[in-house]
Formats: structure tokens, sequence, C-alpha cells
């Protein structure tokens, strides 16, 4: 019996070796991938999903606080990715967006952008998941982002017909303090606001409540980022 069941033992713990070694293979070809886009040697699930995870985590992190960790911004692209691209596996599209978010520092957007067109074999879809990315954008720099990225999927992409970004809103006023307040204040002030709006703090909201919520939060953090540069 202890044969045999040394026998079973080693067949499970070989197995799930065989599996961990065969992730860190797939995880380095991914990360490899984001570091020069071309034609991946992992296993992607959907043409173009590793690029268009990347593509989504570019523009999120350009409205991103800089002292957050990422996590909202993360699940925001997860729910896109998995929404565009139906067929993937959960678990993948949110590994994709970890691993974009890992190396947002060096990631190259044009050529995130060109990878994803040529990996399309319906490039049909192409401008329906340039306009998906567009609407993450929720700032002036990230609009210019997700703008070129659309531009490269969709030669025919312009932002709505004559329409002009709106004046930037008095950062002042989004975060309720009087323009000469200390910037140790305003920190303070910030933490309690975004710590109130954060998206894991109002998950028994109706979807409507969650999404006007989400805005308020990225304005509250763009507010501030734009009031702690002046100092």
């Amino acid at each position: 019996m202890g044969g045999v069941a040394g026998f079973i033992i080693g067949a499970v713990l070989g197995y799930f070796v065989h599996e961990l070694l065969g992730q860190l293979h797939s995880d380095k070809a991914a990360l490899g991938y984001y570091e020069n886009p071309g034609r991946p040697g992992f296993y992607e699930g959907e043409p173009g999903l590793a690029a268009y995870c990347a593509l989504a985590m570019l523009i999120l992190e350009e409205s991103l606080d800089k002292s957050g960790n990422g996590e909202a911004e993360i699940e925001q692209a997860v729910r896109l990715a998995k929404a565009s691209f139906p067929l993937a596996d959960f678990p993948l599209v949110e590994h994709f967006c970890r691993l974009a978010w890992s190396k947002r520092e060096s990631l190259n957007p044009d050529l995130l952008a060109e990878s994803l067109a040529a990996r399309r074999k319906n490039r049909e879809d192409l401008p329906e998941l340039g306009t998906f990315l567009f609407r993450l954008a929720s700032c002036e720099k990230a609009q210019t982002l997700a703008g070129e990225i659309c531009s490269i999927l969709d030669p025919h992409f312009k932002r709505r017909p004559g329409a002009k970004q709106p004046s930037s809103p008095d950062p002042w006023k989004i975060l309720d303090l009087p323009p000469d307040t200390p910037l140790g204040e305003v920190k303070s002030h910030y933490r309690k606001l975004a710590t109130q709006f954060h998206p894991d703090a109002l998950q028994a909201l109706d979807e409507e409540h969650r999404e006007t919520a989400a805005r308020a939060f990225m304005a509250i953090k763009e507010a501030y980022k734009e009031i702690a540069e002046r100092y």
C-alpha cells in the first residue's frame, strides 16, 4: 500500500509541478510580449486579448492617483475586456490585466494597438473595440491617449463631430475646499472622500448609482492630482 500511495502522491506532485512550470513559462512569454509586442508565444484565449487588456490598463492608468494600488482600475479593465471578449475565460482576462499593470511603465500603446489590429481575424470589430476603450478615458490626457489608440484601430475614428472638451472644473470646488487650504489638509480631506466613494465601499448600491459614484471617484482623484501638482 505504501508503494501505491507513494506513486499516487508522486504523480499528483508531478502534475502540479508541471502545471506550475507551464504557468511560469507562459507568464514569462506574456511579459516578453508586453515589452515587445509581436506574435504571442503563449495561450491567449482569443486573438488580441492580451494587447486589449494592456491598452485598457494604460488608459485607466492615466487617470490613476499614483498613491493607489490599481485594484479599482484592474477590476474596471477586467469588466471591459470580458464584455469585449465574451468567449475568454475570466481568470485569463484578470491575469493579463494584472501582468499588464505590473509592466505599465514599459508598455508601448502604439505597438500594442498595432498588435491587436493584426491579431483580430474579424477586423470589422476593431472600431467597436476602440470605442469601448475610449469610453474608459475620464480626463484629457487619457482621452488623448485613447484617441491615438482608436486612430490605429480605426483610420476613420473621430471624436464626436464638433465636440469640444469641456473646460476643466475647479478642483477646489470638487473637493469642497477653499483655494488656500494647506496641502496636508487637502490630503487628509482627499483620503476621506476617496474612502467614501471608492467602488469597493459601494458594492451594495445598484448599478446606476455605482456608475455615478465611480465617476465621482475619478473626478475626486483628478482634482486632488491637479491641486497637488500646484504645490
